[in-house]
């Protein structure tokens, strides 16, 4: 545990020098504030706009981060480590770590301007069980997109216009699968290989409330998703080493 809680703070140093970080936290930001500053903004069309940016952020964060790790540098930490998979551990769960302070942002900045204004911001009032469920949806979704980066890292991937133009591809493919499916019926058969982005958010297109049916599902499809990415980001670590 103690070689594990080391590895996060080193991936936080290194990250905090990359300053890699500023702009897509500077758009997220930007971006919550200017979603939540609209007169009566719904709860449920807020959120799931503010889940599918996240998604696109957590993918360039992930990104990002992995392409910042020198080479040399990491087998070095790996020979003082001894342990690859407490390693790639660590540096997944500093990713996921990241999501879930932009998720937590994403979620408390509406909270505190709705308390601002007398508890009268959004169409209808806010409920602890609305703010439990969007934290959990942001910490799904970004969870979704930081595995998806984590996936097209130089070491899994080496040509990086390749990876970058795949990645793209697939990250819209994942929110239009919907409207794609919908124009062409034989298209199911092959999107329901992409990340669930666009089924996570027509759980909740139709509902003014969060379900718990709907959040079950959107957990379980999440997390199952992501556990593959991971699955297959560690197996290609394995394989294609330096």
């Amino acid at each position: 545990m103690k070689i594990f809680s080391s590895l996060i703070r080193y991936h936080y140093l290194l990250y905090v020098k990359t300053n890699k970080f500023i702009m897509p936290a500077l758009i997220w930001f930007v971006f919550i504030n200017f979603l939540y500053s609209q007169q009566k903004p719904d709860i449920m069309s807020s959120t799931l706009l503010s889940i599918s940016l996240l998604f696109f952020i957590m993918l360039w964060v992930g990104i990002s981060y992995m392409e910042s790790i020198d080479p040399v540098s990491e087998q070095i930490l790996l020979l003082k480590v001894e342990n690859r998979n407490t390693y790639y551990r660590s540096k997944n769960a500093f990713v996921f770590l990241l999501g879930a302070v932009l998720g937590l942002v994403g979620v408390a900045l509406p909270v505190l301007k709705n308390m601002a204004s007398g508890f009268e911001m959004f169409t209808r009032p806010l409920t602890v069980g609305d703010i439990f469920c969007t934290f959990i949806l942001h910490i799904i979704v970004a969870t979704l997109g930081a595995s998806l980066g984590i996936v097209f890292q130089p070491r899994c991937m080496k040509n990086r216009k390749e990876a970058l133009m795949l990645v793209t591809l697939i990250a819209i493919i994942s929110i239009t699968k919907a409207g794609i499916n919908h124009a062409f019926l034989f298209a199911k058969y092959i999107t329901w290989l992409f990340p669930p982005l666009s089924d996570i958010t027509l759980y909740f297109n139709s509902s003014d409330y969060f379900s718990a049916a709907a959040m079950g599902k959107a957990v379980l499809f999440g997390c199952v998703y992501s556990a593959i990415l991971l699955f297959i980001s560690n197996q290609l670590l394995k394989r294609k080493l330096f």
